[in-house]
């Protein structure tokens, strides 16, 4: 059989399938019971990641060595693979215990510069590709890492050439000089400078050649992966080769998936021959059902003694480095946490029908932990020690195998309960929130103990604490100080709860969903106990998720003062409630807010710190908000005007003076009682009649800028305001002072 052949025809069948118009049939469901327990091995072998790297790191090379040895020479690739390591170690914060980031964080110093101060070799493409994309990596992640690099920005920038110079040929077809996992690193290397933000200009990067080189080993990759396929589905033992497989669809999949990125760093020369041919940026891209295709082959090639996998092409596959030793082969855990750290970034759902062979690597793993110090590859001497980049893919593995399980954990109970899956960072949402103020003004009436109060909460505002407290210590890669996991927002309705919540899982990039009371009596009230248990059960095994519980109080009732009129049940469900929020606290894995309208109705012990970091109100829109609201709303509406409709700066200013000098007219005694759409209604015609005024004053043969002109425009806004105060839902007395009071029971 030619299998050039049959190369051919697997390569026209899945190219005429483009990215969207097949939907491969990609698992929806995740075995729990799989998935648990692959979790806690994963988290097993990932707690160990700074105890297990530093007993490979020499202080006084500032570097880390292949045994472990002190005063030996510099390793190169060990370093490398132990910096991708640790940073995941100091990212992945809930991987081990609290000090766990921390460590991890202390041997990630300095590696940078010792990296591009090292003395690699410039022709030796693999120590280029660990050394550059090792170090791109870190400057994206860390400050200090950034400035070493720009210390050694020449080095670094011939080193980047270097790689780009070095890109596979399209006229070599299958035959390249490169084996297809160096192929890979390199592309990983070049993507990393890329991705880095700002590296390319800051140090003298042509991104041009950098495109082509990125292009290119797409290309290369998808026939690759297309010839590895054929091979593996007609059974040719003798061609088909799951690293050269892994690797090809690495590749593919991590420059597929970076396709606008490709396309910036070509620049504007997009009419050209080399940008639209086989190739070139414009042809890049993810056929999903060829992933799945090439995923299925390579876990089919597993193992089935141990778990782990042949040992195929060797890295050095033309050169004088082609000898047989251990380390010229991939170690299993290499290629599969790269596969998994991919999926992460794209589809974690591809690895779902993969979890029993992934726990059987995991599983091989734990049981050759050699005296606890790490691990080295299999194809290593059985009489050698832990080697530290064996045991630095080892981590790379778990770190990112924790990412995938975690990530399905969360969509399948995200999916459950009708929350929504984490989306990209944006802080839009958070920004367009109008904040509402969490003290009030001092009074003569005001005491002396709530003069103190006031004094520590002076200038605290809502959005200026949910910002300290929940997302700002979380943009850190290090272990988040002084960060709250929980907090109750009571306040009366109308005041944006929910919008809060989902405004802070949009810019921590965080999974969001609601449990409301429907939620828990899902199963009918009998069994409303056991549905608590489980609905909290499920809720655990989020991570990274805003959890918001809507008007839950009737599930957690104040047992004394409603003790007279409480069943027994009621009474034990407000005790499981307490058992149940303290765990999800404790857990520290997601944020969790409840949101009600009746602070007075929980029980004390719900709400004591421990469980509930902060009780914060949410009232109405501050004066400051709805002031620059109805600024930003009255200049927009300015440019839907006429070319007629003439205005002149100082009539704008007057008209804005005048909304503003309004409303603190009237401010303490009615409008800080307005909800927002209460506030939306007055400011919507407040804004037609100053833009009325504006084009009136206009029209006149003398225009005065002077604020007189407005007076009449004041009046209407009073007879506007008093109809709207009127029918406000806090219209009476004794409701404004509920809000006052309410007000005060603040916590911070």
């Amino acid at each position: 059989m030619k299998w050039s052949a049959v190369f051919l025809f697997f390569e026209e069948s899945w190219s005429l399938c483009g990215p969207g118009t097949l939907q491969p049939n990609v698992p929806s469901a995740v075995d729990q019971s799989v998935a648990s327990d692959l979790e806690n091995s994963l988290a097993m072998i990932a707690a160990s990641t700074s105890e297990k790297m530093s007993g490979f790191y020499d202080e006084e090379l500032r570097s880390f060595s292949v045994e472990g040895k002190k005063g030996t020479r510099f390793s190169i690739t060990s370093t490398a693979c132990a910096a991708e390591a640790l940073w995941l170690g100091a990212a992945n914060s809930d991987a081990s215990g609290d000090t766990e980031p921390e460590r991890c964080d202390a041997l990630l110093e300095r590696i940078c510069g010792a990296l591009l101060g090292a003395d690699w070799r410039e022709d030796d493409l693999l120590q280029v590709s660990f050394v550059v994309y090792a170090t791109a990596s870190l400057a994206a992640r860390r400050p200090v890492s950034r400035l070493e690099l720009l210390q050694n920005a020449g080095k670094f920038r011939i080193a980047v050439e270097r790689l780009a110079a070095g890109r596979v040929r399209l006229r070599d077809s299958w035959k390249q000089t490169l084996s297809v996992p160096l192929q890979f690193w390199l592309a990983q290397a070049l993507l990393a400078v890329a991705q880095s933000p700002g590296l390319v200009d800051d140090v003298g990067i042509q991104p041009k050649p950098l495109a082509l080189a990125l292009s290119r080993s797409h290309e290369v990759a998808r026939h690759e992966l297309c010839r590895q396929i054929a091979y593996e589905a007609a059974d040719d033992s003798s061609n088909f080769d799951c690293i050269r497989l892994a690797f090809a669809l690495l590749a593919y999949q991590r420059v597929g998936s970076a396709k606008a990125l490709v396309i910036t760093l070509w620049g504007d020369d997009q009419e050209s021959e080399e940008f639209t041919k086989a190739g070139g940026p414009d042809e890049i891209d993810v056929n999903q059902k060829l992933v799945i295709a090439g995923l299925r082959a390579i876990f089919n090639a597993q193992q089935s003694s141990d778990g782990l996998w042949p040992s195929g092409q060797a890295i050095y596959s033309k050169s004088r480095r082609a000898y047989d030793l251990g380390n010229s082969f991939v170690f299993s855990p290499s290629f599969v946490g790269s596969l998994l750290a991919v999926a992460a970034d794209t589809n974690p759902r591809l690895m779902t029908p993969y979890l029993p062979q992934i726990t059987k690597l995991a599983a091989w793993i734990q049981s050759h932990d050699i005296e606890g110090r790490g691990w080295r590859s299999n194809h290593l001497s059985a009489t050698e020690p832990a080697v530290a980049w064996s045991s630095a893919q080892v981590l790379t593995f778990a770190h990112c195998g924790l990412r995938v399980i975690r990530r399905l954990l969360n969509d399948d109970v995200l999916t459950e309960f009708g929350g929504e899956q984490a989306q990209p960072v944006s802080s839009l949402l958070f920004e367009s929130l109008l904040d509402s103020d969490l003290s009030e003004d001092e009074d003569d009436t005001t005491t002396k103990k709530e003069q103190c109060d006031l004094t520590q909460k002076k200038d605290a505002c809502l959005k200026a604490i949910l910002w300290d407290r929940f997302i700002a210590p979380r943009q850190k890669m290090s272990s988040p100080i002084n960060a709250a996991y929980s907090a109750l927002l009571f306040g009366p309705p109308g005041t944006a709860k929910t919008t809060i919540a989902k405004s802070i899982a949009r810019a921590l990039g965080y999974g969001f969903v609601v449990i409301d009371t429907a939620t828990f009596l899902a199963d009918g009230l009998p069994n409303v106990m056991r549905r608590v248990a489980y609905v909290f059960g499920r809720l655990k095994k989020l991570r990274n998720c805003i959890i918001l519980f809507d008007e839950i109080e009737e599930f957690a009732l104040d047992r004394r003062s409603e003790l007279a009129t409480m069943s027994v049940e009621s009474r034990m469900l407000t005790t499981a409630m307490l058992t149940q929020l303290n765990d999800l606290r404790q857990a520290r894995r997601s944020i969790f807010f409840i949101a009600t309208n009746r602070l007075d109705a929980f029980d004390a012990a719900i709400i004591r710190p421990g469980r509930i970091d902060l009780l914060l109100f949410v009232g109405t829109p501050a004066l400051e908000s709805r002031v620059a609201r109805f600024h930003d709303k009255f200049k927009k509406r300015l440019t839907l005007l006429q070319p007629d409709q003439l205005y002149t700066s100082s009539q704008i200013h007057n008209a804005l003076a005048t909304f503003e000098h309004f409303l603190h007219s009237v401010w303490k005694a009615d409008a800080q009682f307005f909800n927002f759409m209460e506030s939306e209604r007055f400011a919507d015609s407040a804004l037609e009649v100053l833009l009325s005024s504006v084009l009136h004053n206009n029209t006149s043969s003398t225009p005065s800028p002077t604020a007189n002109n407005y007076d009449d425009a004041e009046t209407q806004l009073h007879t506007i305001f008093s109809k709207i105060n009127a029918t406000v839902v806090l219209r009476d007395a004794q409701s404004r002072q509920d809000f006052i009071e309410m007000r005060r029971q603040t916590r911070l």
